[in-house]
């Protein structure tokens, strides 16, 4: 039975790590977004800026 019980934990840990890399590998996926977005967002800003200022012109 002891030897049984090893085996599940050892398995265990194995689904634990396969999935604690899969949530690190979409947190960095998702980083990787939202920097892309916000820098985005900053061009986007700048050049509403600039239209303003011609606008005003």
């Amino acid at each position: 039975m002891g030897i049984f019980t090893k085996r599940i934990e050892e398995k265990e840990k194995t689904d634990l790590a396969r999935k604690l890399n899969e949530l690190k590998q979409r947190h960095e996926s998702l980083l990787e977004n939202y920097k892309k977005l916000f820098e985005e967002n900053r061009k986007l800003k700048e050049k509403i800026e600039k239209m303003k200022y011609i606008m005003r012109r």
